[in-house]
């Protein structure tokens, strides 16, 4: 059986749709594993683990302008370093 043009490009299309597709989802898990991990684990296990909680501790600070003495109450707030 001789399979049409159509048909050949067809199959073509769908699996290059396919493979797209795959893709996309392969990063986005990968990235979704990567972020829960990072959240999830010890402090000072991995140097990507101690740079992202920085990150994260200098966004929260520039966003409240202050910073908490214990970082799981955010009830005492102290003045940053530039003055604030």
């Amino acid at each position: 059986m001789t399979r049409s043009r159509n048909d050949r490009l067809e199959s073509a299309a769908l699996v290059a749709i396919l493979l797209i597709v795959a893709g996309f989802a392969g990063a986005a898990s990968f990235t979704h594993v990567k972020d829960w991990t990072l959240d999830n684990s010890p402090a000072g296990k991995c140097p990507a683990c101690a740079k992202r909680a920085r990150r994260l501790r200098q966004q929260q600070i520039a966003r409240a302008g202050t910073v908490p003495t214990n970082p799981t109450s955010a009830s005492s707030p102290r003045p940053t370093r530039n003055g604030g």
